[in-house]
């Protein structure tokens, strides 16, 4: 070998010594180890504002992020919608098992094993500012270990940061118009269940029901209307058969959680952990945005396709409340909660408070 020869053979040697100096902080360590991870939610992309959050905002935050934060690592998410691998009542079960890693928790589909999670339930006429929720809630958690505690404990899993499904305020969309207490009386009106007997304590007739079914029953007078929030009219085009649209502000609603498996969340190192916290509580930040954006444009088609769009007076939003209040509606989910083994008393003492502690007052006093 010539002089020349064994000079650049021996500059090429030390070249690819120096590179395997430079260890795992250099893109020549190697390729990340990839976390596959398996996204579940029981509703379609198209038709649920919480699945479009997952899947646009947490599912491509929690990518990109893991990329841009961490060296080692990155995550590649399978993302299961529409039920195609548990349905709105399963997904609890199908976290806990690891049948999915991740899950959107239908809490309102599991009253009698999420207890203390249902508790915006509990209080009727809250306020319809979804933010003011969520500060509240993050409150609560602070103060109340029960709503973590349950979910560990019992079910295998915990929640992503505050990663919550908001609901938009409930509202009433009937085939009749609302101004009064006294329109309510003998009106059949549907739900899916939670609001029920506050419908029933209004005066109406509750009927069981889910949104999938409203149009049709609307239309055929199976009932006379339906509470749900503006952008689920839109979604599914109640609107068309139902021509009155009344803000009674029955409240911002927390109908489920997003949840992870514990031995997935076990394995994860501790970074993607702390990514993984924060972009679950920027997933509700998201999803109210969204809620916001959707029930903004729901109001412009039911105007545009000419229904009737107005606001209970707010006198006689005080005057629902007291019957409400009065019905002993806060009462019986307080003591069912505390029977159950839960603190209920301290959950809507917590929940009161720190809605308070956002500028929202009660319209009526409550006993508790």
């Amino acid at each position: 070998m010539s002089g020349k020869r064994r000079k650049v053979g021996f500059v090429l040697l030390m070249g690819f010594f120096c590179l395997s100096l430079l260890g795992p902080q250099s893109s020549f360590a190697g390729k990340r180890k990839k976390i596959v991870l398996r996204v579940a939610a029981a509703h379609p992309y198209a038709a649920s504002a919480w699945v479009k959050s997952l899947k646009d905002y947490f599912v491509s935050e929690l990518t990109r992020r893991v990329l841009a934060e961490t060296d080692d690592y990155e995550i590649v998410c399978k993302e299961f919608y529409g039920g195609s691998i548990a349905k709105p009542a399963e997904v609890l079960e199908a976290t806990e098992n690891g049948i999915t890693d991740i899950g959107i928790i239908c809490s309102v589909f599991e009253l009698s094993k999420m207890v203390p999670h249902n508790f915006t339930y509990w209080l009727p006429m809250t306020s319809s500012d979804q933010t003011k929720l969520l500060h509240a809630y993050q409150k609560m958690k602070k103060k109340l270990p029960v709503f973590q505690d349950v979910l560990m404990k019992n079910y295998n899993q915990r929640q992503l940061g505050d990663g919550l499904l908001m609901m938009s305020s409930f509202q009433l969309i009937t085939s009749f118009p609302v101004t009064k207490l006294e329109d309510l009386k003998g009106k059949k009106l549907g739900h899916g269940g939670p609001l029920l007997p506050w419908l029933e304590a209004l005066g109406a007739t509750p009927v069981q029901s889910n949104f999938t079914e409203v149009y049709t029953s609307l239309e055929l007078g199976v009932y006379d209307g339906y509470s749900m929030p503006a952008n689920s009219i839109m979604t599914y085009k109640i609107y068309e058969v139902a021509p009155y649209y009344t803000v009674v502000d029955f409240g911002a609603e927390i109908n489920g959680y997003l949840n992870i498996n514990m031995k997935t969340w076990n394995k994860l190192p501790k970074k993607v952990q702390q990514i993984m916290d924060e972009v679950g509580t920027g997933y509700s930040e998201d999803l109210i945005k969204r809620n916001e954006a959707e029930e903004a444009q729901a109001i412009g088609i039911m105007k545009k396709h000419g229904n009737k769009v107005s606001t209970l007076p707010s006198q006689e939003r005080v005057r629902w409340a007291k019957v409400l209040y009065e019905s002993g509606l806060p009462k019986t989910s307080v003591n069912r909660a505390e029977k159950a083994g839960y603190p209920g008393r301290d959950i809507l003492k917590a929940y009161i408070q720190g809605l308070a502690e956002e500028g929202y007052k009660l319209p009526h006093s409550v006993q508790y």
